[in-house]
C-alpha cells in the first residue's frame, strides 16, 4: 500500500478545478455538512477510502482531513495564484 502522503498528493493533483475549489472551500470554512460532503466525495477514491475506513475514531478522521487539506491548500494556491498573475 502506498503511503498516506503519496496517496493524498496524487489524488489532489488529479482533481479538476471545480472539485479542487469545492473541496478547498469546504475544508477551509467547515460549515454544517461540509466535512460529510468532502468525505463522501473523497471516499470514492479506493486508496483514500482505505485510510478513512481504518480510522479508529473521529479524531483520526479529523487528522486525515487536516492532512488532505494541507495538500489541497498547496495545490489550490499553485493553480489559482499562477492564474491570477
Amino acid at each position: 500500500m502506498k503511503n498516506q502522503n503519496s496517496v493524498f498528493k496524487d489524488y489532489v493533483s488529479s482533481l479538476n478545478e471545480e472539485d479542487l475549489r469545492a473541496i478547498y472551500d469546504r475544508l477551509l470554512y467547515r460549515f454544517s455538512g461540509d466535512l460529510g460532503e468532502v468525505i463522501n466525495q473523497i471516499d470514492k477514491n479506493k486508496d483514500i477510502a482505505k485510510f478513512f475506513h481504518s480510522a479508529k475514531g473521529p479524531d483520526e478522521m479529523y487528522d486525515i482531513l487536516d492532512s488532505i487539506f494541507s495538500f489541497v491548500e498547496k495545490e489550490y494556491k499553485k493553480r489559482f495564484e499562477l492564474i491570477s498573475r
